[in-house]
């Protein structure tokens, strides 16, 4: 406003002054109107001047006390904040030096665990090596690895796969590979070749790892050739072993049925003769006492003639081979049950498999086996046999309601030799291949089964 009638003002006062000098040489005023007009002027220029210069004046005050407010708000907003942000920077940076210390202790940490870890791996007495997935190489090793195959530790880093596993080993190890993951364990056997051309069978333990940002695998390695050697001894030993059992029970058996054959032909044969001398002389005599004595003697002879059949049977059924084993199981139960008295029952399922002769017998003896140790030992009331095929084996289980026993000590007393029942039961299941377990306790019973591998199918049933 001010610069706006400033121009106003200094152009009234120009024109008064014009008029004044002018009018006077004019004569159209004189000097003291063109005074007063000049100093009119001056006073109506002047009074709006100052009055809009006080009112400049107090607006520009003005102005600045709210700008001196605003700039004192501002300023006290810029130290709360400049105070804000210094103690998040102060917090920020005892964080991080927080975290400094951190990274320096686990840093430090690692450093020493490192140390440790170089100092097992070197110091172990077990050979250790790192194996590269990608290249077949080795980058790590120690001292006993070293000894073990005949190898500096140059020529070891220069070594791979190749030159220590025999090649077909070689053409196994993408697929082992391929199937592990980090982390996993696993282990196996592994034919290797030392430096000098030995070829070792090696234990490996292989834990997949992350070495230097690469797949490989930390193995441990142990020789085992020579344990593998008293392991293949042992199993041709166990074999020869097996094939000898299975001999002597063969022997056995055949011997049972010369036996039973020459009880049944030539002792029964002998003894039914003597019954019937014997019952044609009671014929023939009148007497009172002499009758008797010839009645007691036939007496005997039945009862030895019985006892005859009965061992004959035993040893060895003729209904096992002429009938198969279901009918021979069910006539042995029967026959049990009588001589037991007490209750027993079979159970035959249809055969249609054909089990062989070996598997058979093995069945027949183990169940007369322990039908025989119901009867002396468990003071049962029922005992159930059970014969039927399931998933490609023939299952025997035997069960009874007896006063049971303890099958760890009974299996100890077997191993001394002062009961071998049930330790030959199991071993005549496991001569043909198969599976028996036993379970029972004090007070509560007994229940076997048996596991026999089924031979060739069979168009007849013999059950």
């Amino acid at each position: 406003m001010l610069r706006r009638t400033l121009p106003a003002g200094a152009a009234l006062l120009i024109m008064g002054g014009w008029i004044r000098v002018n009018g006077e040489k004019a004569g159209l005023v004189d000097t003291e109107t063109a005074t007063a007009i000049f100093v009119v002027l001056i006073v109506a220029v002047a009074l709006p001047l100052f009055w809009l210069r006080a009112r400049l004046i107090n607006r520009v005050e003005a102005e600045r006390l709210y700008a001196l407010n605003k700039i004192r708000d501002m300023n006290a907003e810029l130290e709360d904040r400049v105070e804000k942000r210094t103690a998040q920077l102060a917090s920020a940076n005892q964080a991080l030096r927080e975290e400094i210390a951190g990274r320096k202790r686990a840093t430090d940490a690692l450093r020493a665990s490192e140390q440790g870890y170089r100092f097992l791996f070197e110091s172990s007495p077990l050979p250790l090596f790192v194996f590269d997935h990608e290249t077949y190489g080795y980058t790590a090793v120690n001292q006993a690895a070293l000894d073990m195959y005949g190898y500096t530790r140059e020529e070891f880093f220069q070594a791979t796969a190749h030159d220590l596993l025999l090649p077909e080993e070689v053409a196994r190890l993408p697929a082992y590979l391929k199937a592990t993951t980090v982390g996993n364990n696993n282990a196996g056997i592994w034919r290797s070749m030392k430096k000098d051309g030995t070829v070792i069978e090696t234990d490996v333990y292989h834990h997949v790892v992350l070495h230097e940002d690469r797949p490989s695998s930390l193995l441990l390695v142990l020789d085992v050739t020579e344990r593998r050697k008293t392991e293949i001894a042992l199993q041709e030993y166990a074999t020869r072993l097996r094939i000898l059992s299975q001999q002597l029970l063969n022997v056995q058996e055949g011997e049972r049925t010369r036996i039973a054959r020459e009880l049944h032909d030539q002792i029964g044969q002998t003894l039914t003769a003597v019954k019937f001398e014997l019952q044609s002389l009671r014929k023939s005599v009148d007497k009172a006492a002499p009758k008797q004595r010839l009645e007691d003697c036939i007496h005997l002879a039945g009862q030895a003639l019985e006892q005859v059949r009965t061992l004959s049977l035993d040893l060895r059924p003729p209904v096992l081979d002429e009938l198969g084993l279901t009918v021979a199981l069910d006539a042995h139960v029967k026959s049990f049950a009588y001589r037991a008295k007490l209750s027993a029952a079979f159970e035959g399922g249809k055969m249609t498999v054909c089990p062989t002769k070996e598997t058979e017998i093995a069945c027949f003896r183990v169940t007369q086996e322990a039908l025989t140790n119901v009867m002396r030992h468990a003071k049962a009331r029922h005992v159930s046999v059970r014969l039927r095929q399931s998933d490609g084996v023939l299952v025997l289980e035997i069960k009874d309601d007896g006063v049971g026993f303890d099958p760890e000590a009974t299996r100890r007393q077997a191993l001394a030799g002062k009961s071998i029942g049930l330790l030959s039961m199991a071993e005549r299941v496991t001569l043909v291949g198969g599976q028996f377990e036993i379970s029972s306790s004090p007070g509560k019973g007994t229940a076997l089964r048996a596991e026999f591998p089924l031979g060739r199918p069979d168009v007849t049933s013999n059950g």
